[in-house]
Protein backbone atom coordinates (compact mmCIF):
# COMPACT_ATOMS: atom_id res chain seq x y z
CA UNK A 1 0.00 0.00 0.00
CA UNK A 2 2.80 2.43 0.85
CA UNK A 3 4.40 2.03 -2.57
CA UNK A 4 1.12 2.73 -4.29
CA UNK A 5 0.62 5.80 -2.11
CA UNK A 6 4.07 7.22 -2.97
CA UNK A 7 3.51 6.70 -6.71
CA UNK A 8 0.16 8.48 -6.61
CA UNK A 9 1.66 11.41 -4.70
CA UNK A 10 4.48 11.78 -7.23
CA UNK A 11 2.00 11.98 -10.11
CA UNK A 12 0.03 14.63 -8.28
CA UNK A 13 3.09 16.76 -7.69
CA UNK A 14 4.23 16.57 -11.31
CA UNK A 15 1.06 18.27 -12.42
CA UNK A 16 1.87 21.28 -10.24
CA UNK A 17 5.58 21.62 -11.05
CA UNK A 18 6.71 23.85 -13.90
CA UNK A 19 9.50 23.22 -16.35
CA UNK A 20 11.96 24.97 -14.04
CA UNK A 21 11.17 22.59 -11.18
CA UNK A 22 9.31 25.25 -9.18
CA UNK A 23 5.71 24.62 -8.16
CA UNK A 24 3.37 26.79 -10.23
CA UNK A 25 -0.34 27.38 -9.68
CA UNK A 26 -2.31 26.14 -12.64
CA UNK A 27 -3.49 29.03 -14.80
CA UNK A 28 -7.31 29.23 -14.86
CA UNK A 29 -8.95 28.93 -18.28
CA UNK A 30 -9.43 32.15 -20.16
CA UNK A 31 -9.13 33.91 -23.50
CA UNK A 32 -8.42 37.26 -25.10
CA UNK A 33 -11.34 39.42 -26.19
CA UNK A 34 -10.99 42.22 -28.74
CA UNK A 35 -11.48 45.74 -27.36
CA UNK A 36 -10.47 48.28 -30.01
CA UNK A 37 -8.25 48.91 -33.01
CA UNK A 38 -5.90 51.89 -33.13
CA UNK A 39 -3.87 52.97 -36.13
CA UNK A 40 -0.49 54.59 -35.65
CA UNK A 41 1.41 56.21 -38.51
CA UNK A 42 4.97 57.50 -38.74
CA UNK A 43 4.47 61.26 -39.24
CA UNK A 44 4.74 62.23 -42.86
CA UNK A 45 6.59 65.37 -41.74
CA UNK A 46 9.52 63.14 -40.65
CA UNK A 47 9.74 61.28 -43.97
CA UNK A 48 12.71 62.03 -46.23
CA UNK A 49 11.60 64.78 -48.61
CA UNK A 50 13.10 63.01 -51.62
CA UNK A 51 11.08 59.86 -50.87
CA UNK A 52 7.52 61.02 -50.15
CA UNK A 53 4.90 58.39 -49.26
CA UNK A 54 1.13 58.92 -49.09
CA UNK A 55 -1.03 56.45 -47.12
CA UNK A 56 -4.72 55.60 -47.44
CA UNK A 57 -6.27 53.02 -45.10
CA UNK A 58 -9.47 51.02 -45.45
CA UNK A 59 -9.92 48.33 -42.80
CA UNK A 60 -7.09 45.81 -43.21
CA UNK A 61 -5.89 47.34 -46.47
CA UNK A 62 -3.24 50.00 -47.01
CA UNK A 63 -2.77 51.80 -50.30
CA UNK A 64 0.56 53.61 -50.58
CA UNK A 65 1.86 55.87 -53.32
CA UNK A 66 5.63 56.16 -52.97
CA UNK A 67 8.03 58.24 -55.06
CA UNK A 68 11.75 58.76 -55.46
CA UNK A 69 12.59 62.32 -56.50
CA UNK A 70 15.72 63.76 -58.05
CA UNK A 71 18.08 65.34 -55.51
CA UNK A 72 18.96 68.24 -57.78
CA UNK A 73 15.43 68.84 -59.04
CA UNK A 74 12.65 67.46 -56.79
CA UNK A 75 10.12 68.05 -59.55
CA UNK A 76 11.68 65.15 -61.44
CA UNK A 77 10.28 61.75 -60.43
CA UNK A 78 12.68 58.86 -60.97
CA UNK A 79 10.41 56.16 -59.54
CA UNK A 80 6.72 55.96 -58.64
CA UNK A 81 5.21 52.87 -57.02
CA UNK A 82 1.59 52.13 -56.23
CA UNK A 83 1.43 49.54 -53.45
CA UNK A 84 -1.69 47.86 -52.04
CA UNK A 85 -0.98 45.89 -48.86
CA UNK A 86 -3.64 43.64 -47.30
CA UNK A 87 -3.53 41.37 -44.27
CA UNK A 88 -5.69 39.01 -42.25
CA UNK A 89 -7.28 40.82 -39.34
CA UNK A 90 -7.18 38.68 -36.15
CA UNK A 91 -10.50 37.28 -34.86
CA UNK A 92 -12.38 38.89 -32.00
CA UNK A 93 -11.57 35.96 -29.70
CA UNK A 94 -8.01 34.66 -29.25
CA UNK A 95 -7.41 31.41 -27.36
CA UNK A 96 -3.97 30.67 -25.83
CA UNK A 97 -2.19 27.85 -27.63
CA UNK A 98 -4.04 28.33 -30.88
CA UNK A 99 -2.45 29.82 -33.98
CA UNK A 100 -3.84 32.75 -35.91
CA UNK A 101 -3.62 32.15 -39.67
CA UNK A 102 -2.13 35.18 -41.39
CA UNK A 103 -2.05 36.02 -45.08
CA UNK A 104 -0.07 39.03 -46.26
CA UNK A 105 -0.43 40.32 -49.82
CA UNK A 106 1.16 43.07 -51.86
CA UNK A 107 -0.09 44.22 -55.26
CA UNK A 108 2.56 46.37 -56.87
CA UNK A 109 2.40 48.68 -59.87
CA UNK A 110 5.31 50.84 -61.01
CA UNK A 111 4.08 53.41 -63.54
CA UNK A 112 7.37 55.31 -63.48
CA UNK A 113 10.91 53.92 -63.36
CA UNK A 114 14.18 55.38 -64.63
CA UNK A 115 16.88 52.77 -65.10
CA UNK A 116 19.35 55.42 -64.00
CA UNK A 117 19.59 55.75 -61.01
CA UNK A 118 17.23 52.72 -60.80
CA UNK A 119 15.58 53.22 -57.40
CA UNK A 120 13.33 50.41 -56.13
CA UNK A 121 11.13 51.43 -53.20
CA UNK A 122 9.36 48.31 -51.90
CA UNK A 123 8.45 47.69 -48.28
CA UNK A 124 7.58 44.98 -45.76
CA UNK A 125 4.72 43.71 -43.57
CA UNK A 126 4.76 41.59 -40.43
CA UNK A 127 2.70 40.92 -37.30
CA UNK A 128 3.18 39.98 -33.66
CA UNK A 129 2.19 40.48 -30.04
CA UNK A 130 3.49 43.35 -27.92
CA UNK A 131 2.78 45.25 -24.70
CA UNK A 132 -0.65 46.93 -24.61
CA UNK A 133 -0.97 50.54 -25.74
CA UNK A 134 2.68 50.86 -26.82
CA UNK A 135 4.35 54.26 -26.65
CA UNK A 136 7.46 55.78 -28.16
CA UNK A 137 9.45 54.30 -31.01
CA UNK A 138 8.32 50.77 -30.01
CA UNK A 139 5.06 51.60 -31.77
CA UNK A 140 6.79 50.98 -35.08
CA UNK A 141 8.29 47.63 -34.13
CA UNK A 142 7.24 45.18 -36.81
CA UNK A 143 6.31 42.28 -34.54
CA UNK A 144 8.31 39.40 -35.93
CA UNK A 145 6.10 36.65 -34.46
CA UNK A 146 4.73 35.36 -37.75
CA UNK A 147 6.12 31.99 -38.76
CA UNK A 148 5.65 29.80 -41.81
CA UNK A 149 5.02 26.05 -41.56
CA UNK A 150 8.79 25.53 -41.83
CA UNK A 151 9.39 27.88 -38.91
CA UNK A 152 10.79 30.68 -41.04
CA UNK A 153 9.93 34.33 -40.51
CA UNK A 154 6.52 35.07 -41.98
CA UNK A 155 7.31 38.64 -42.96
CA UNK A 156 6.35 39.71 -46.49
CA UNK A 157 9.40 41.57 -47.71
CA UNK A 158 9.75 41.67 -51.50
CA UNK A 159 13.19 42.78 -52.49
CA UNK A 160 14.86 41.52 -49.29
CA UNK A 161 18.62 41.22 -49.50
CA UNK A 162 18.92 43.91 -52.14
CA UNK A 163 17.04 41.93 -54.77
CA UNK A 164 14.80 43.84 -57.13
CA UNK A 165 11.22 42.82 -57.69
CA UNK A 166 8.89 43.38 -60.58
CA UNK A 167 5.28 44.65 -60.58
CA UNK A 168 2.82 41.90 -59.68
CA UNK A 169 1.20 40.21 -56.68
CA UNK A 170 3.21 38.80 -53.77
CA UNK A 171 1.80 36.75 -50.88
CA UNK A 172 3.02 35.13 -47.67
CA UNK A 173 1.13 32.51 -45.64
CA UNK A 174 2.04 32.25 -41.97
CA UNK A 175 0.66 31.91 -38.44
CA UNK A 176 1.10 33.57 -35.05
CA UNK A 177 0.87 31.58 -31.79
CA UNK A 178 -1.45 33.10 -29.17
CA UNK A 179 0.16 33.56 -25.71
CA UNK A 180 -1.53 32.93 -22.37
CA UNK A 181 -2.40 35.27 -19.52
CA UNK A 182 1.15 35.23 -18.14
CA UNK A 183 3.43 36.37 -20.94
CA UNK A 184 6.45 38.65 -21.47
CA UNK A 185 4.29 41.49 -22.78
CA UNK A 186 2.28 42.11 -19.62
CA UNK A 187 2.84 45.51 -17.98
CA UNK A 188 1.58 46.75 -14.64
CA UNK A 189 0.05 49.88 -16.20
CA UNK A 190 -2.43 47.77 -18.19
CA UNK A 191 -3.05 44.50 -16.33
CA UNK A 192 -4.80 41.77 -18.25
CA UNK A 193 -4.29 43.43 -21.63
CA UNK A 194 -2.18 42.75 -24.69
CA UNK A 195 -1.65 44.22 -28.17
CA UNK A 196 -1.54 42.45 -31.50
CA UNK A 197 0.15 44.56 -34.13
CA UNK A 198 0.18 44.32 -37.90
CA UNK A 199 2.56 46.77 -39.47
CA UNK A 200 5.63 47.51 -41.49
CA UNK A 201 7.15 50.16 -43.65
CA UNK A 202 7.18 51.47 -47.21
CA UNK A 203 10.61 52.07 -48.63
CA UNK A 204 12.08 52.35 -45.12
CA UNK A 205 10.86 55.94 -45.12
CA UNK A 206 7.40 55.69 -43.58
CA UNK A 207 6.12 53.11 -41.11
CA UNK A 208 2.70 52.15 -39.78
CA UNK A 209 0.93 49.83 -37.38
CA UNK A 210 -2.64 48.74 -36.88
CA UNK A 211 -2.82 47.87 -33.20
CA UNK A 212 -5.55 45.46 -32.06
CA UNK A 213 -6.07 45.70 -28.30
CA UNK A 214 -7.31 42.67 -26.32
CA UNK A 215 -8.40 42.14 -22.71
CA UNK A 216 -8.15 38.90 -20.75
CA UNK A 217 -11.43 37.18 -19.85
CA UNK A 218 -11.54 34.26 -17.42
CA UNK A 219 -13.63 31.25 -18.33
CA UNK A 220 -14.08 28.93 -21.26
CA UNK A 221 -13.71 30.58 -24.65
CA UNK A 222 -16.80 30.56 -26.89
CA UNK A 223 -16.70 28.16 -29.82
CA UNK A 224 -17.32 31.06 -32.22
CA UNK A 225 -14.14 33.14 -32.47
CA UNK A 226 -16.10 36.02 -34.01
CA UNK A 227 -15.49 38.00 -37.17
CA UNK A 228 -12.40 40.03 -38.00
CA UNK A 229 -11.44 42.39 -35.19
CA UNK A 230 -12.14 46.01 -36.04
CA UNK A 231 -14.39 45.16 -39.00
CA UNK A 232 -17.37 47.43 -38.39
CA UNK A 233 -19.28 46.01 -41.35
CA UNK A 234 -19.84 42.75 -39.47
CA UNK A 235 -22.03 44.37 -36.82
CA UNK A 236 -25.43 45.07 -38.37
CA UNK A 237 -27.52 45.28 -35.20
CA UNK A 238 -29.63 48.47 -34.73
CA UNK A 239 -27.62 51.20 -33.06
CA UNK A 240 -24.53 48.99 -32.99
CA UNK A 241 -22.16 51.86 -33.65
CA UNK A 242 -23.90 54.45 -31.46
CA UNK A 243 -21.50 55.71 -28.82
CA UNK A 244 -18.58 53.81 -30.33
CA UNK A 245 -15.44 55.50 -31.54
CA UNK A 246 -12.45 54.78 -33.69
CA UNK A 247 -9.12 56.25 -32.71
CA UNK A 248 -5.97 57.43 -34.42
CA UNK A 249 -2.61 58.37 -32.93
CA UNK A 250 -0.16 60.73 -34.64
CA UNK A 251 3.37 61.49 -33.50
CA UNK A 252 4.73 64.95 -34.26
CA UNK A 253 8.25 66.26 -33.59
CA UNK A 254 8.34 68.93 -30.90
CA UNK A 255 9.27 71.66 -33.37
CA UNK A 256 6.21 70.82 -35.49
CA UNK A 257 3.67 70.50 -32.69
CA UNK A 258 3.00 74.23 -32.47
CA UNK A 259 2.09 77.03 -34.82
CA UNK A 260 0.37 77.27 -38.17
CA UNK A 261 1.60 73.90 -39.45
CA UNK A 262 -0.19 72.13 -36.62
CA UNK A 263 -3.32 74.21 -37.17
CA UNK A 264 -3.36 73.28 -40.83
CA UNK A 265 -2.85 69.59 -40.05
CA UNK A 266 -5.65 69.56 -37.47
CA UNK A 267 -7.94 71.37 -39.91
CA UNK A 268 -7.35 68.66 -42.52
CA UNK A 269 -8.09 65.94 -39.98
CA UNK A 270 -11.15 67.80 -38.74
CA UNK A 271 -12.53 67.98 -42.27
CA UNK A 272 -12.28 64.18 -42.31
CA UNK A 273 -14.25 63.90 -39.06
CA UNK A 274 -11.33 63.53 -36.62
CA UNK A 275 -11.50 65.34 -33.27
CA UNK A 276 -8.51 65.96 -31.01
CA UNK A 277 -9.17 63.88 -27.88
CA UNK A 278 -5.87 64.28 -26.05
CA UNK A 279 -2.20 65.23 -26.16
CA UNK A 280 0.61 63.16 -24.64
CA UNK A 281 3.77 65.18 -24.02
CA UNK A 282 7.23 63.54 -23.94
CA UNK A 283 9.11 63.48 -20.61
CA UNK A 284 11.14 66.54 -19.71
CA UNK A 285 14.41 64.63 -20.17
CA UNK A 286 13.54 63.55 -23.71
CA UNK A 287 16.02 64.41 -26.43
CA UNK A 288 15.58 66.52 -29.57
CA UNK A 289 13.99 63.59 -31.40
CA UNK A 290 11.12 63.42 -28.92
CA UNK A 291 7.61 63.63 -30.31
CA UNK A 292 4.23 64.83 -29.13
CA UNK A 293 1.49 62.19 -29.46
CA UNK A 294 -1.88 63.47 -30.66
CA UNK A 295 -4.84 61.21 -29.91
CA UNK A 296 -7.81 61.74 -32.25
CA UNK A 297 -11.24 60.15 -32.39
CA UNK A 298 -14.34 60.12 -34.55
CA UNK A 299 -17.60 58.12 -34.55
CA UNK A 300 -17.24 54.74 -36.17
CA UNK A 301 -18.36 54.79 -39.79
Amino acid sequence: MSRLFVFTLAVGLSLAVGGDGVAQPKEPPGYWKFVEAVRVEYPIEMVHKLYPVAFEFEGSKLTAVAKALDGNNPKVIHTEEHQVWTWTAPPQILVPGEKIPMTFELKLERPKFDKVPGVYIGGSLDAGFAPPKPTGSAVYHRGGDTRTEKGERGVLWPGAGGKTFEPGTYTKESTVAVPGRNNPWMVKEHPGQISFRVGGGVGNTRQFNTIYEYKWVEGVAPADRGGPAGDKSKDKSPGANVGRWEYRVLNLPLDQALGERLEGRLTELGNDGWELAGVILPPAAAGPQAAVRLVLKRPRR
